[in-house]
């Protein structure tokens, strides 16, 4: 049975999360509750016969073309072969309510379109989504 969920920073749940992120992106940022002096959502998960098979994480920055400091997706990751079934469109629509006008920067736009997010700027980085 798989699961999404939300999951403390420290647990195991995190630890496996963030080992895999690592491996993706080796500058991955270390989870944090704060940053700027603003709170940041927990990781959230997914589960699957109690291994993590996926995650997102989060971390706060600058909106495009604004000073304010927002909410934004820093890493959603997919194990290799748990790919193709639909499962990071799931965690993707789980993420709604996590914070509002939550920012992306991706090289898979249209993964988040699908998902009811709009591109808010694309340039020689990828595109910056927002989901509404």
């Amino acid at each position: 049975m798989r699961k999404i969920i939300e999951t403390e920073i420290g647990s195991d749940f995190s630890k496996q999360l963030y080992s895999m992120l690592v491996g993706e992106w080796n500058d991955m940022e270390a989870f944090e509750s704060t940053k700027f002096g603003l709170s940041i959502p927990n990781p959230m998960v997914v589960v699957e016969h109690n291994q993590v098979i996926g995650g997102a994480a989060f971390t706060r920055y600058q909106k495009p073309d604004s000073n304010d400091v927002v909410i934004w997706l820093n890493a959603l990751y997919i194990r290799p072969e748990s790919r193709g079934q639909g499962i990071a469109t799931d965690l993707i629509h789980a993420l709604h309510g996590i914070a509002k006008g939550l920012h992306a920067l991706t090289d898979v736009a249209d993964l988040y379109i699908k998902a009811g997010w709009n591109i808010v700027k694309e340039d020689e980085n990828g595109t910056i989504v927002k989901q509404l």
